[in-house]
């Protein structure tokens, strides 16, 4: 009968301690999700890596693009989905190669890029 007796308190407190009444709540930390879901109505600035005096600026509407250099074109935007701070914009223009800013947001108003040869710098958006 001694034995029956040990066997069954092991097992009673080691299901006592799975019934999950005792769970401690976890934390999920909130993450801002910086980039826009578009560009559309958005002015990006794009300060030139090597000479930070120089500047590019792009204002989108629905598809299209122009610059105040004479530039424009068409584009796509697409939002990360699994990074909330990132985005990758593609411009194609008749005048110019095709660009693409990988870019990262700090903030929702600026942040960093790299561009196709891999260069980085800073832009700002309004």
């Amino acid at each position: 009968m001694a034995a029956v007796l040990f066997l069954a308190i092991p097992v009673g407190v080691f299901l006592a301690g799975c019934s999950g009444s005792g769970s401690a709540a976890v934390t999920v930390p909130q993450v801002t999700n910086l980039s826009p879901s578009s560009l559309n109505g958005h002015t990006l600035t794009f300060t030139d890596p090597d000479q930070s005096q120089f500047t590019t600026v792009y204002v989108f509407s629905t598809s299209t693009y122009t610059s105040p250099s004479g530039d424009s074109g068409t584009y796509t935007y697409t939002q990360s989905l699994t990074a909330l701070n990132q985005g990758t914009v593609h411009l194609v223009s008749a005048f110019s190669p095709a660009l693409t800013y990988n870019l990262t947001y700090t903030s929702t108003t600026a942040g960093t890029y790299v561009n196709q040869v891999s260069a980085t710098g800073t832009f700002t958006m309004q």
